[in-house]
């Protein structure tokens, strides 16, 4: 028996008959239902934040998220001898794909209306996120780690190919920065009402079809940001999975705008993100600062996917901004 479920039973009152494993988390079958145990790194203040947001979201009307379970003492958590848990019920259901059109459609109205309930329901948000500083702290990390690794003697095929496309990223984050800077959200961010709370993860694996119900889950990086933020992260990640076909972008932003008025601010602000080589730098800190267990060909497999699809979507940010580069031919994979 695991030493944690009498402590589960002592904080919520669970009485646990099963316990199976679910890739980093516990599924965890009780006479009283189905619940997910998950290990958290979120501090007690953000997770009673979170627990009191996702609460008032839930009361406001937005059925896409899965409240916390409270302890006896009220507390969205539990410090068990292993760490700091969370626990809700489970939830069964399939994942979206985002090269079905039908999904990324939905997850646009998912998003679009966890956000204009949020403006309601949370109207008190904290100080608005730095886009700038944001985008910069990420583009002065690339530039330290390509410098660090032009130092280096013995780099291994996976390193080489960073070094190869390092160039093009670099100049490509120094133009979408440049781009922003002129931009009215950078300028007046207070004449915008496009912060609040966000998932900040909307991935396939972080969404579960149940009962054509669709509920967000893992809400290890939800926090107040910039709602077109959040969408960009969307509209980057269908198209990915789409060619970076024009028509996705189009077409989901149209979604949301059904759901919630999409400004033409937050449009352009959604192309210049996407011009910001974000996938490139989330490999990179994976890889070199989180370094994450990954095996060098699961490495290699992401990064010359990301290396492979950048021509054609070089070519779509370069007819939006006809100041972006296009990869040298030295750049390509080989």
């Amino acid at each position: 028996m695991h030493p944690w479920l009498t402590e589960l039973k002592r904080h919520y009152g669970l009485e646990c008959t099963l316990c199976q494993p679910q890739g980093p988390a516990w599924k965890i079958h009780t006479h009283s239902g189905v619940f997910l145990l998950k290990k958290t790194t979120r501090s007690p203040q953000q997770l009673l934040w979170l627990a009191d947001s996702i609460e008032s979201l839930c009361q406001a009307g937005f059925k896409g998220l899965i409240p916390l379970l409270r302890t006896r003492s009220r507390q969205p958590y539990c410090e068990l001898p292993t760490g700091r848990y969370i626990v809700m019920p489970w939830v069964n259901g399939a994942h979206p794909s985002f090269s079905n059109p039908n999904h990324w459609k939905r997850t646009a109205a998912l998003l679009a209306n966890l956000h204009r309930i949020a403006q309601t329901a949370l109207p008190s948000v904290p100080p608005f996120p730095d886009l700038m500083e944001v985008y910069q702290q990420k583009r002065q990390f690339l530039q330290t780690l390509i410098a660090r690794l032009k130092r280096e003697n013995h780099l291994n095929r996976i390193d080489r190919g960073i070094l190869r496309w390092s160039d093009h990223f670099l100049i490509q984050a120094d133009t979408a920065l440049k781009i922003l800077e002129t931009h009215p959200f950078t300028k007046e961010p207070r004449l915008y009402s496009e912060v609040g709370f966000c998932h900040k993860d909307p991935a396939p694996r972080n969404i579960i079809i149940q009962n054509n119900q669709w509920v967000l889950i893992d809400y290890e990086l939800s926090a107040i940001d910039w709602f077109p933020v959040e969408l960009a992260t969307l509209i980057q990640r269908a198209m990915a999975a789409n060619d970076w076909q024009p028509d996705c972008f189009n077409s989901i932003c149209e979604t949301y705008h059904r759901e919630r008025p999409l400004t033409e601010e937050a449009v352009s602000f959604i192309r210049i993100s996407l011009c910001f080589p974000h996938r490139f730098w989330r490999l990179c800190s994976q890889r070199f600062e989180e370094k994450l267990p990954w095996t060098e060909g699961h490495f290699q497999r992401k990064f010359w996917h990301l290396f492979d699809e950048e021509p054609r979507r070089a070519q779509l940010l370069q007819s939006w901004f006809p100041t972006m580069p296009l990869p040298s031919v030295g750049a390509k994979n080989n």
